[in-house]
């Protein structure tokens, strides 16, 4: 398993030439995640020989450079980079426990943000994350003080979400008690319960 990369001009669905590596050690890579600005990529690394080592990475798209940073414990996934590239969001397993913990710049380590809990986004003032807070709940958490407050409410459990890139409305992936998935968008100010906001993009039975 490894990280790949491929020019592309998005909004057109189109793609250019051959897909290359984003780097060529033997480690295996998880959860990819890139800037919204398409500077820098991150993912998680896993390997050892003599023993468990996993490390998140943080790539320069445009220089090549490649910064590394040792994890405590291990972790597969949960890179989020910031729309910027400035920030990470990453998981480290430790004492079995799932750490969240948040990369700024210039910082040789993370700072912890919360135990147990799942970040899928940052707002594009680096000030706000989207957190998962229980089936069917988004929650707005304030990167400088931890607090929690409600984003998005809804019948539907919630698999997964994606910021606009001007923080305004949020793309979520919603799965029904019959097994369907819905694909919906919402405003990010709208009322946390208002579904009737909520634009239906696509549905599909499984």
């Amino acid at each position: 398993i490894t990280a790949w990369s491929l020019d592309a001009r998005a909004d057109e669905a189109v793609v250019l030439g051959e897909p290359g590596r984003l780097t060529q050690d033997l480690m295996q890579k998880f959860s990819p995640t890139i800037s919204r600005d398409g500077s820098k990529a991150a993912f998680i690394a896993f390997g050892g020989v003599q023993g468990l080592k996993s490390e998140v990475r943080i790539k320069d798209l445009r220089t090549g450079q490649e910064t590394v940073f040792p994890l405590q414990g291990y972790s597969l996934g949960g890179t989020v980079l910031s729309p910027d590239g400035t920030h990470l969001a990453y998981r480290d397993n430790v004492g079995g426990q799932s750490r969240t913990s948040l990369l700024s710049p210039g910082a040789s380590s993370g700072r912890e943000l919360c135990v147990e809990c799942e970040i899928l986004d940052l707002f594009p003032d680096n000030e706000s994350a989207v957190i998962a807070a229980g089936p069917g709940k988004l929650g707005k958490m304030d990167l400088r003080t931890g607090s929690i407050g409600p984003l998005l409410e809804v019948e539907e459990g919630i698999l997964d979400a994606d910021l606009s890139p001007d923080g305004k409305w949020i793309a979520w992936l919603g799965s029904r008690p019959d097994g369907g998935v819905v694909f919906r968008i919402s405003p990010v100010d709208g009322l946390p319960g208002d579904t009737r906001s909520a634009v239906g993009l696509a549905e599909a039975d499984h």
